[in-house]
Protein backbone atom coordinates (compact mmCIF):
# COMPACT_ATOMS: atom_id res chain seq x y z
CA UNK A 1 0.00 0.00 0.00
CA UNK A 2 1.23 3.48 -0.77
CA UNK A 3 1.81 5.24 1.96
CA UNK A 4 -0.21 8.57 1.76
CA UNK A 5 2.77 10.97 3.04
CA UNK A 6 5.21 9.45 0.82
CA UNK A 7 3.03 9.65 -2.44
CA UNK A 8 1.59 13.18 -1.79
CA UNK A 9 5.24 14.43 -0.43
CA UNK A 10 7.88 15.31 -3.85
CA UNK A 11 7.16 12.05 -5.10
CA UNK A 12 3.87 13.51 -6.80
CA UNK A 13 5.85 15.53 -9.12
CA UNK A 14 6.83 12.08 -10.44
CA UNK A 15 3.21 10.73 -9.95
CA UNK A 16 2.05 13.66 -12.55
CA UNK A 17 4.94 12.20 -15.19
CA UNK A 18 3.68 9.17 -15.12
CA UNK A 19 0.20 10.02 -15.05
CA UNK A 20 0.70 12.67 -18.17
CA UNK A 21 3.21 10.19 -19.82
CA UNK A 22 0.75 6.99 -19.77
CA UNK A 23 -1.99 9.63 -21.85
CA UNK A 24 0.91 10.97 -24.21
CA UNK A 25 1.73 7.13 -25.21
CA UNK A 26 -2.11 6.73 -25.57
CA UNK A 27 -2.79 9.32 -28.25
CA UNK A 28 0.79 9.48 -30.01
CA UNK A 29 1.43 5.61 -29.57
CA UNK A 30 -1.34 3.73 -30.29
CA UNK A 31 -4.17 3.03 -32.78
CA UNK A 32 -7.68 1.24 -31.37
CA UNK A 33 -6.95 -2.24 -33.13
CA UNK A 34 -3.97 -2.31 -30.67
CA UNK A 35 -6.51 -3.72 -27.54
CA UNK A 36 -4.05 -5.30 -24.85
CA UNK A 37 -1.11 -2.04 -25.05
CA UNK A 38 -4.04 0.20 -25.32
CA UNK A 39 -6.20 -1.86 -22.17
CA UNK A 40 -2.91 -2.10 -20.23
CA UNK A 41 -2.06 1.79 -20.16
CA UNK A 42 -5.60 2.69 -19.65
CA UNK A 43 -5.74 0.40 -16.98
CA UNK A 44 -2.40 1.95 -15.26
CA UNK A 45 -3.61 5.15 -16.20
CA UNK A 46 -7.05 4.94 -14.35
CA UNK A 47 -4.86 3.03 -11.02
CA UNK A 48 -3.11 6.37 -10.74
CA UNK A 49 -6.52 8.55 -11.24
CA UNK A 50 -7.88 6.57 -8.17
CA UNK A 51 -4.82 7.27 -6.11
CA UNK A 52 -4.41 10.62 -7.23
CA UNK A 53 -8.19 11.41 -6.38
CA UNK A 54 -7.95 9.09 -2.52
CA UNK A 55 -5.03 10.71 -1.76
CA UNK A 56 -5.38 14.68 -3.23
CA UNK A 57 -7.34 16.39 -0.54
CA UNK A 58 -5.82 20.01 0.45
CA UNK A 59 -6.30 22.68 -0.89
CA UNK A 60 -2.80 23.22 -2.76
CA UNK A 61 -2.88 19.31 -4.14
CA UNK A 62 -5.99 19.77 -5.55
CA UNK A 63 -5.14 22.71 -7.06
CA UNK A 64 -2.13 20.80 -8.45
CA UNK A 65 -4.94 18.51 -9.83
CA UNK A 66 -7.08 20.66 -11.95
CA UNK A 67 -3.90 22.07 -13.76
CA UNK A 68 -2.68 18.50 -14.43
CA UNK A 69 -5.87 17.94 -15.73
CA UNK A 70 -5.45 21.07 -17.95
CA UNK A 71 -1.98 20.12 -18.82
CA UNK A 72 -3.05 16.83 -20.15
CA UNK A 73 -5.51 17.91 -22.13
CA UNK A 74 -3.30 20.57 -23.89
CA UNK A 75 -0.29 18.25 -24.57
CA UNK A 76 -2.74 15.87 -26.45
CA UNK A 77 -3.82 18.56 -28.67
CA UNK A 78 -1.57 17.72 -31.41
CA UNK A 79 -2.41 13.97 -31.75
CA UNK A 80 -4.51 12.65 -34.30
CA UNK A 81 -7.60 11.11 -32.79
CA UNK A 82 -6.58 7.27 -32.81
CA UNK A 83 -10.12 5.52 -31.31
CA UNK A 84 -12.40 7.07 -33.66
CA UNK A 85 -12.45 7.85 -37.17
CA UNK A 86 -15.96 10.46 -37.02
CA UNK A 87 -13.13 13.57 -37.08
CA UNK A 88 -13.08 12.92 -40.75
CA UNK A 89 -17.25 13.41 -41.38
CA UNK A 90 -16.71 16.93 -39.21
CA UNK A 91 -13.39 18.08 -41.69
CA UNK A 92 -15.80 16.71 -44.93
CA UNK A 93 -18.62 18.53 -43.39
CA UNK A 94 -16.58 21.87 -42.85
CA UNK A 95 -15.40 21.78 -46.24
CA UNK A 96 -19.01 21.45 -48.16
CA UNK A 97 -19.89 24.75 -46.11
CA UNK A 98 -16.85 26.22 -47.29
CA UNK A 99 -17.79 25.29 -50.87
CA UNK A 100 -21.24 26.50 -50.27
CA UNK A 101 -23.11 22.73 -49.86
CA UNK A 102 -25.20 22.19 -47.55
CA UNK A 103 -24.11 19.08 -45.38
CA UNK A 104 -27.79 18.46 -44.29
CA UNK A 105 -28.63 18.36 -48.14
CA UNK A 106 -26.19 15.57 -49.51
CA UNK A 107 -25.06 12.81 -48.08
CA UNK A 108 -21.06 12.17 -49.28
CA UNK A 109 -22.00 9.62 -51.84
CA UNK A 110 -24.46 11.80 -53.54
CA UNK A 111 -21.15 14.24 -53.15
CA UNK A 112 -19.10 11.88 -54.41
CA UNK A 113 -21.60 10.55 -57.26
CA UNK A 114 -22.05 14.06 -58.52
CA UNK A 115 -18.66 14.92 -59.06
CA UNK A 116 -17.91 17.11 -55.92
CA UNK A 117 -20.70 19.64 -56.89
CA UNK A 118 -18.16 21.62 -58.23
CA UNK A 119 -16.46 22.18 -55.17
CA UNK A 120 -12.54 22.58 -54.85
CA UNK A 121 -11.19 19.22 -54.60
CA UNK A 122 -8.11 20.16 -52.79
CA UNK A 123 -9.53 18.18 -49.69
CA UNK A 124 -12.90 17.16 -51.15
CA UNK A 125 -11.95 14.58 -52.63
CA UNK A 126 -11.54 10.40 -53.17
CA UNK A 127 -8.79 10.06 -50.28
CA UNK A 128 -10.71 12.02 -47.38
CA UNK A 129 -14.24 10.02 -49.28
CA UNK A 130 -12.23 7.25 -48.62
CA UNK A 131 -11.72 7.65 -45.12
CA UNK A 132 -15.20 8.53 -43.81
CA UNK A 133 -17.72 6.38 -42.37
CA UNK A 134 -21.83 5.95 -42.77
CA UNK A 135 -21.08 7.53 -46.15
CA UNK A 136 -24.75 7.15 -47.13
CA UNK A 137 -26.23 9.05 -44.49
CA UNK A 138 -26.72 12.60 -44.14
CA UNK A 139 -24.93 14.40 -41.40
CA UNK A 140 -26.48 14.27 -37.59
CA UNK A 141 -23.81 16.78 -36.21
CA UNK A 142 -25.68 20.22 -34.90
CA UNK A 143 -25.36 23.76 -36.38
CA UNK A 144 -23.09 24.51 -33.30
CA UNK A 145 -20.77 22.05 -34.26
CA UNK A 146 -21.22 22.84 -38.03
CA UNK A 147 -20.12 26.46 -37.08
CA UNK A 148 -16.95 24.81 -35.67
CA UNK A 149 -16.27 22.34 -38.19
CA UNK A 150 -16.10 25.14 -40.83
CA UNK A 151 -14.08 27.84 -39.05
CA UNK A 152 -11.47 24.46 -38.82
CA UNK A 153 -11.80 23.94 -42.56
CA UNK A 154 -11.20 28.02 -43.29
CA UNK A 155 -8.27 28.54 -40.66
CA UNK A 156 -6.96 25.02 -41.74
CA UNK A 157 -6.02 26.10 -45.21
CA UNK A 158 -6.75 22.80 -46.22
CA UNK A 159 -4.19 20.90 -44.37
CA UNK A 160 -5.84 17.63 -42.39
CA UNK A 161 -3.84 17.83 -38.69
CA UNK A 162 -3.85 21.81 -38.54
CA UNK A 163 -8.13 21.10 -39.30
CA UNK A 164 -8.01 18.76 -36.21
CA UNK A 165 -5.75 20.60 -34.22
CA UNK A 166 -7.98 23.63 -34.09
CA UNK A 167 -11.24 21.49 -33.87
CA UNK A 168 -9.46 20.03 -30.62
CA UNK A 169 -8.70 23.62 -29.48
CA UNK A 170 -12.62 24.52 -29.45
CA UNK A 171 -13.47 21.02 -27.14
CA UNK A 172 -10.62 21.88 -25.63
CA UNK A 173 -11.81 25.33 -24.33
CA UNK A 174 -15.26 23.87 -23.62
CA UNK A 175 -13.70 21.68 -21.51
CA UNK A 176 -11.82 23.78 -19.60
CA UNK A 177 -14.80 25.58 -18.83
CA UNK A 178 -16.42 22.61 -17.67
CA UNK A 179 -13.50 22.17 -15.20
CA UNK A 180 -13.50 25.90 -14.12
CA UNK A 181 -17.26 25.49 -12.90
CA UNK A 182 -17.54 22.37 -11.22
CA UNK A 183 -15.56 23.83 -8.38
CA UNK A 184 -17.92 26.51 -7.78
CA UNK A 185 -20.93 24.00 -8.14
CA UNK A 186 -19.54 22.18 -5.36
CA UNK A 187 -18.95 25.53 -3.27
CA UNK A 188 -22.75 25.95 -3.73
CA UNK A 189 -23.74 22.40 -2.70
CA UNK A 190 -21.45 22.74 0.11
CA UNK A 191 -19.59 19.33 -1.07
CA UNK A 192 -15.70 18.89 -1.20
CA UNK A 193 -13.76 20.60 -3.49
CA UNK A 194 -11.32 17.29 -4.31
CA UNK A 195 -14.60 15.98 -6.13
CA UNK A 196 -13.43 18.13 -9.13
CA UNK A 197 -10.71 15.41 -9.93
CA UNK A 198 -13.52 12.45 -10.56
CA UNK A 199 -14.25 14.47 -13.90
CA UNK A 200 -11.46 16.72 -14.83
CA UNK A 201 -8.71 13.72 -14.31
CA UNK A 202 -10.99 11.21 -15.51
CA UNK A 203 -8.97 9.25 -18.19
CA UNK A 204 -11.96 8.21 -20.22
CA UNK A 205 -13.12 11.70 -20.47
CA UNK A 206 -9.81 13.11 -21.16
CA UNK A 207 -9.34 10.89 -24.06
CA UNK A 208 -12.84 10.62 -25.39
CA UNK A 209 -13.25 14.12 -25.58
CA UNK A 210 -10.22 16.62 -25.61
CA UNK A 211 -8.21 12.99 -27.64
CA UNK A 212 -10.98 12.15 -29.97
CA UNK A 213 -12.56 15.28 -30.56
CA UNK A 214 -16.46 14.22 -29.16
CA UNK A 215 -18.84 17.03 -28.99
CA UNK A 216 -20.31 15.84 -25.52
CA UNK A 217 -18.01 18.25 -24.35
CA UNK A 218 -20.20 20.72 -25.24
CA UNK A 219 -23.16 20.08 -24.07
CA UNK A 220 -21.56 19.27 -20.71
CA UNK A 221 -20.34 22.99 -21.01
CA UNK A 222 -23.36 24.19 -21.13
CA UNK A 223 -25.33 22.10 -18.96
CA UNK A 224 -22.81 22.70 -16.22
CA UNK A 225 -23.83 26.73 -16.87
CA UNK A 226 -27.60 25.49 -16.23
CA UNK A 227 -26.84 23.82 -12.49
CA UNK A 228 -25.02 26.83 -11.67
CA UNK A 229 -27.38 29.45 -12.41
CA UNK A 230 -30.32 26.72 -11.67
CA UNK A 231 -28.84 26.83 -8.04
CA UNK A 232 -28.40 30.62 -8.27
CA UNK A 233 -32.46 31.07 -8.55
CA UNK A 234 -31.32 32.75 -12.16
CA UNK A 235 -34.22 30.12 -14.19
CA UNK A 236 -34.22 32.67 -17.56
CA UNK A 237 -30.57 32.46 -18.04
CA UNK A 238 -30.42 28.75 -16.49
CA UNK A 239 -33.25 27.84 -19.46
CA UNK A 240 -30.88 29.45 -22.13
CA UNK A 241 -27.87 27.73 -21.09
CA UNK A 242 -30.21 24.51 -21.34
CA UNK A 243 -31.25 25.05 -24.51
CA UNK A 244 -28.05 26.16 -25.61
CA UNK A 245 -26.85 22.07 -24.03
CA UNK A 246 -29.94 20.95 -26.41
CA UNK A 247 -28.73 22.40 -29.66
CA UNK A 248 -25.35 20.46 -28.84
CA UNK A 249 -26.96 17.49 -28.23
CA UNK A 250 -30.78 16.64 -28.11
CA UNK A 251 -30.34 14.25 -25.08
CA UNK A 252 -30.43 17.08 -22.49
CA UNK A 253 -34.77 17.52 -23.59
CA UNK A 254 -35.19 14.07 -21.48
CA UNK A 255 -34.72 15.52 -18.26
CA UNK A 256 -37.11 18.31 -18.45
CA UNK A 257 -39.70 16.18 -16.96
CA UNK A 258 -37.84 16.59 -13.53
CA UNK A 259 -38.56 20.13 -12.84
CA UNK A 260 -41.72 19.92 -12.16
CA UNK A 261 -41.03 18.68 -8.63
CA UNK A 262 -38.06 21.44 -8.46
CA UNK A 263 -40.37 24.79 -10.11
CA UNK A 264 -43.69 23.84 -10.00
CA UNK A 265 -45.44 23.70 -13.29
CA UNK A 266 -45.95 27.23 -14.04
CA UNK A 267 -42.37 28.38 -13.72
CA UNK A 268 -42.19 24.45 -15.32
CA UNK A 269 -43.52 25.86 -18.67
CA UNK A 270 -42.09 29.09 -18.89
CA UNK A 271 -37.87 27.69 -18.49
CA UNK A 272 -39.32 24.74 -21.01
CA UNK A 273 -40.72 27.70 -23.60
CA UNK A 274 -37.33 29.72 -23.25
CA UNK A 275 -34.83 26.30 -23.51
CA UNK A 276 -37.14 25.28 -25.90
CA UNK A 277 -36.97 28.77 -28.23
CA UNK A 278 -32.93 28.77 -27.94
CA UNK A 279 -32.46 25.12 -28.98
CA UNK A 280 -34.99 25.96 -31.90
CA UNK A 281 -32.81 29.15 -32.78
CA UNK A 282 -29.60 27.46 -32.67
CA UNK A 283 -30.97 24.16 -34.66
CA UNK A 284 -33.23 25.85 -37.27
CA UNK A 285 -30.56 24.86 -40.23
CA UNK A 286 -30.95 21.57 -39.24
CA UNK A 287 -34.55 21.56 -39.02
CA UNK A 288 -34.85 23.03 -42.59
CA UNK A 289 -34.03 19.65 -43.48
CA UNK A 290 -35.83 17.93 -41.50
CA UNK A 291 -36.93 14.79 -43.60
CA UNK A 292 -33.14 13.99 -44.60
CA UNK A 293 -32.23 14.10 -40.40
CA UNK A 294 -34.87 11.99 -39.84
CA UNK A 295 -33.87 9.19 -42.66
CA UNK A 296 -29.95 9.34 -40.99
CA UNK A 297 -31.38 9.42 -37.60
CA UNK A 298 -33.99 6.60 -37.91
CA UNK A 299 -31.44 4.39 -40.09
CA UNK A 300 -29.23 5.31 -36.69
CA UNK A 301 -31.27 4.07 -34.44
CA UNK A 302 -32.87 1.07 -36.95
CA UNK A 303 -29.41 -0.65 -37.70
CA UNK A 304 -26.70 0.61 -35.23
CA UNK A 305 -25.97 -1.47 -32.43
CA UNK A 306 -23.24 -1.29 -30.11
CA UNK A 307 -22.79 -2.61 -26.22
CA UNK A 308 -26.40 -2.58 -25.40
CA UNK A 309 -27.50 -3.70 -22.67
CA UNK A 310 -31.36 -4.04 -21.97
CA UNK A 311 -31.55 -4.25 -26.36
CA UNK A 312 -28.92 -6.95 -26.46
CA UNK A 313 -30.51 -9.09 -23.13
CA UNK A 314 -33.87 -8.86 -24.91
CA UNK A 315 -32.80 -10.61 -28.66
CA UNK A 316 -31.08 -13.38 -26.40
CA UNK A 317 -34.29 -14.06 -24.47
CA UNK A 318 -36.87 -13.35 -27.44
CA UNK A 319 -34.98 -15.27 -30.29
CA UNK A 320 -31.32 -16.02 -30.33
CA UNK A 321 -31.54 -15.87 -34.39
CA UNK A 322 -32.18 -13.03 -36.66
CA UNK A 323 -35.99 -11.61 -36.48
CA UNK A 324 -35.80 -8.58 -37.88
CA UNK A 325 -39.65 -7.81 -37.69
CA UNK A 326 -38.93 -8.69 -33.95
CA UNK A 327 -36.28 -6.23 -33.60
CA UNK A 328 -37.42 -3.76 -35.32
CA UNK A 329 -40.47 -3.44 -32.76
CA UNK A 330 -38.25 -3.97 -29.79
CA UNK A 331 -35.84 -0.23 -31.07
CA UNK A 332 -39.01 1.76 -31.75
CA UNK A 333 -40.62 0.28 -28.10
CA UNK A 334 -37.35 0.72 -26.29
CA UNK A 335 -37.28 4.86 -26.21
CA UNK A 336 -40.97 4.29 -25.43
CA UNK A 337 -39.80 2.54 -22.22
CA UNK A 338 -37.36 5.29 -21.71
CA UNK A 339 -39.76 8.00 -21.86
CA UNK A 340 -41.81 6.07 -19.31
CA UNK A 341 -39.66 5.14 -16.91
CA UNK A 342 -38.21 9.06 -16.87
CA UNK A 343 -41.70 10.46 -16.60
CA UNK A 344 -42.23 7.96 -13.57
CA UNK A 345 -38.86 9.01 -12.10
CA UNK A 346 -39.68 13.01 -12.05
CA UNK A 347 -42.82 12.07 -10.09
CA UNK A 348 -41.16 9.49 -7.47
CA UNK A 349 -37.71 11.07 -6.88
CA UNK A 350 -37.12 13.35 -3.45
CA UNK A 351 -37.02 17.19 -4.25
CA UNK A 352 -33.86 17.90 -3.04
CA UNK A 353 -32.07 15.11 -4.63
CA UNK A 354 -32.25 16.86 -7.94
CA UNK A 355 -29.27 15.92 -9.69
CA UNK A 356 -29.16 12.19 -8.56
CA UNK A 357 -32.72 12.41 -10.35
CA UNK A 358 -30.80 13.86 -13.75
CA UNK A 359 -28.03 10.68 -12.96
CA UNK A 360 -30.86 8.08 -12.54
CA UNK A 361 -32.64 9.78 -16.00
CA UNK A 362 -29.21 9.39 -17.68
CA UNK A 363 -28.81 5.83 -16.92
CA UNK A 364 -32.00 5.12 -18.05
CA UNK A 365 -31.31 6.06 -20.94
CA UNK A 366 -28.16 4.41 -21.61
CA UNK A 367 -29.32 1.11 -20.19
CA UNK A 368 -32.57 1.29 -22.64
CA UNK A 369 -30.00 2.54 -25.71
CA UNK A 370 -29.27 -0.10 -28.81
CA UNK A 371 -25.83 1.91 -29.12
CA UNK A 372 -23.63 3.19 -25.76
CA UNK A 373 -20.14 4.34 -27.27
CA UNK A 374 -17.44 5.24 -24.46
CA UNK A 375 -17.89 9.21 -24.98
CA UNK A 376 -21.51 8.68 -24.02
CA UNK A 377 -21.35 7.96 -20.17
CA UNK A 378 -19.03 11.27 -20.20
CA UNK A 379 -22.42 13.41 -18.71
CA UNK A 380 -22.69 10.63 -16.02
CA UNK A 381 -19.45 10.85 -14.98
CA UNK A 382 -19.94 14.86 -14.72
CA UNK A 383 -23.42 14.02 -12.72
CA UNK A 384 -21.19 11.59 -10.46
CA UNK A 385 -19.28 14.48 -8.91
CA UNK A 386 -22.08 15.98 -7.28
CA UNK A 387 -23.95 12.53 -6.53
CA UNK A 388 -21.83 10.64 -4.43
CA UNK A 389 -22.93 7.47 -6.87
CA UNK A 390 -19.73 6.18 -8.71
CA UNK A 391 -21.27 3.24 -10.72
CA UNK A 392 -20.39 5.69 -13.27
CA UNK A 393 -16.50 5.97 -12.38
CA UNK A 394 -16.49 2.27 -12.67
CA UNK A 395 -18.06 2.50 -15.93
CA UNK A 396 -16.14 4.11 -17.19
CA UNK A 397 -13.18 1.56 -16.54
CA UNK A 398 -15.09 -1.21 -17.81
CA UNK A 399 -16.36 0.85 -20.71
CA UNK A 400 -13.03 0.94 -22.35
CA UNK A 401 -12.55 -3.26 -22.73
CA UNK A 402 -15.46 -2.66 -25.38
CA UNK A 403 -12.95 -1.80 -28.08
CA UNK A 404 -11.47 -4.99 -28.06
CA UNK A 405 -14.26 -5.44 -31.06
CA UNK A 406 -11.81 -3.21 -32.79
CA UNK A 407 -9.44 -5.55 -32.95
CA UNK A 408 -10.82 -7.37 -36.01
CA UNK A 409 -11.67 -5.27 -39.35
CA UNK A 410 -15.38 -6.97 -39.60
CA UNK A 411 -15.96 -4.95 -35.94
CA UNK A 412 -17.22 -8.61 -34.29
CA UNK A 413 -18.56 -7.70 -30.78
CA UNK A 414 -17.10 -9.92 -27.92
CA UNK A 415 -20.25 -10.64 -26.03
CA UNK A 416 -18.66 -11.44 -22.78
CA UNK A 417 -17.10 -8.36 -22.34
CA UNK A 418 -20.64 -6.74 -22.52
CA UNK A 419 -21.99 -8.92 -20.12
CA UNK A 420 -19.35 -8.92 -17.72
CA UNK A 421 -19.73 -4.74 -17.89
CA UNK A 422 -22.97 -4.88 -17.81
CA UNK A 423 -23.14 -6.98 -14.63
CA UNK A 424 -20.67 -5.28 -12.38
CA UNK A 425 -21.63 -1.77 -13.31
CA UNK A 426 -25.26 -2.34 -12.76
CA UNK A 427 -24.33 -4.75 -9.77
CA UNK A 428 -22.34 -1.82 -8.02
CA UNK A 429 -25.37 0.70 -8.46
CA UNK A 430 -27.56 -1.46 -6.77
CA UNK A 431 -24.95 -1.76 -3.78
CA UNK A 432 -25.09 2.00 -3.62
CA UNK A 433 -28.50 2.62 -3.67
CA UNK A 434 -28.79 0.21 -0.73
CA UNK A 435 -25.83 1.96 1.38
CA UNK A 436 -26.33 5.24 0.55
CA UNK A 437 -23.37 6.90 1.92
CA UNK A 438 -24.28 10.61 3.98
CA UNK A 439 -22.65 12.41 1.45
CA UNK A 440 -25.30 10.78 -1.03
CA UNK A 441 -28.22 12.24 1.10
CA UNK A 442 -26.87 15.24 1.64
CA UNK A 443 -28.72 18.02 -0.74
CA UNK A 444 -27.78 17.85 -4.45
Amino acid sequence: MIHKATITGNWRLIVYALFAGLFLLINYGFERTQFVPLIAVYSCAFLLYIVIFKNWKSDQLVQEGKWLGIFIRFIILFSMPNLTDDFYRFIWDGHLMLNQINPYTYTPEMVSAQNYLGADTAVLNENLYQLLNSKPYFTIYPPLSQCMFAISAYLSGGHLLLNQIILKLFIFCFEVGSILLIPKILKQLKLNANLQLLYTLNPLVILELTGNLHFEAIMIFFMLIAIYLFYNNKNTLSAIAFGFAIGAKLWPIMLMPLLFKQLGFKKTITYSIIAGAVSIVTLFPMLLQYANIFSSLNLYFQQFEFNGSVFYLLKWLINKDENFETFTLMRQLLPLVTLVSISILSIKYNKDKFLFALQMAFSIYCLFATTMHPWYITPLIMLSVFTGFRYSILWSLLIYFTYVTYIDITYPENYLVVIIQYILVIGFLIFELLNQKPEMIAKN
